[in-house]
């Protein structure tokens, strides 16, 4: 077989490998664009640290660590702190990736946030929500059911609702 027909075989499968391998990953993760999910300051399950990082609409500081779950270099923590704490209406937040893609989001929202008013729980087939009302305001989690990592996490707070 010629190398320029090998070649643009090998482009071809590329091609097509990319794209199928992208969407069979958001799949399998359970954070296509059909869940549902509401986006927090702009950030939804599924976008990558990159975009996490451009999309979130509050000015603050970011810190990240690689491994911070104990799963390797495939687990990346994002930490958020706000430019003002007084006025802004997330205290901190914290973003979990794993494998390149946001899993669980944990955030402390102050007591006037638009978000901190909801029910308790919010499930669908691919994210549990949970707002839990501490003295600080409101202890605000987000988690995709489908994640091995945070799979204990979610039946427990699944348990707890009943």
């Amino acid at each position: 077989m010629p190398t320029s027909r090998m070649r643009w075989y090998g482009a071809a499968a590329l091609c097509l490998a990319l794209p199928i391998g992208w969407m069979a990953t958001r799949v399998l993760l359970g954070i296509g664009g059909a869940s549902g999910a509401q986006p927090f300051f702009g950030v939804r399950l599924g976008m990558t640290a990159q975009d996490i990082r451009t999309g979130f609409a509050l000015p603050g500081a970011w810190r990240s660590e690689a491994g911070a779950l104990g799963e390797g270099p495939g687990a990346i923590v994002l930490e958020w702190r706000p430019a003002d704490p007084v006025t802004s209406p997330v205290r901190a937040a914290r973003f979990e990736l794993h494998d390149g893609f946001l899993v669980a989001l944990r955030a402390q929202l102050a007591p006037s946030s638009a978000i901190a008013d909801g029910p308790a729980f919010d499930v669908n087939d691919q994210v549990v929500r949970h707002r839990e009302r501490v003295a600080a305001g409101v202890r605000y989690t987000v988690l995709a059911r489908s994640c091995p990592t945070h799979a204990d996490e979610v039946q427990r707070l699944l348990a707890s609702r009943d």
